[in-house]
């Protein structure tokens, strides 16, 4: 917990933020594990604890919004817009709640 919660969870709870994606189950696996390792790092199902910065959460450095995001990580947003979307999937993925079977 002590690496992968700082790490990988914290990163991707970060960006879900940022882009405004809804994460209920991170939300109480991140509010369980962060008592656990005893770090301070969501307040209210944000990314803004005083333990923020010893995460790799894109607003322990600053960033905020989609833009910095995009910025920071070198990507341009007009090559993004470009891309080819994805089809849709033809069954549509568990919402949070469901066990995946």
């Amino acid at each position: 917990l002590s690496e992968d919660v700082p790490t990988g969870m914290c990163f991707n709870k970060g960006l879900g933020e940022i882009l405004g994606v809804p994460m209920p189950m991170t939300d109480k696996v991140l509010a369980w594990a962060q008592e656990c390792i005893g770090m301070d790092i969501m307040v209210d199902g944000k990314m803004c604890g005083k333990d923020i910065a010893k995460t790799r959460a894109p607003q322990a450095t600053g960033i905020d919004s989609l833009d910095a995001f995009l910025t920071a990580a070198k990507i341009d947003r007009a090559a993004l817009a470009s891309m080819e979307k994805a089809p849709a999937p033809s069954v549509p993925p568990p919402k949070e709640t469901e066990e995946k079977t």
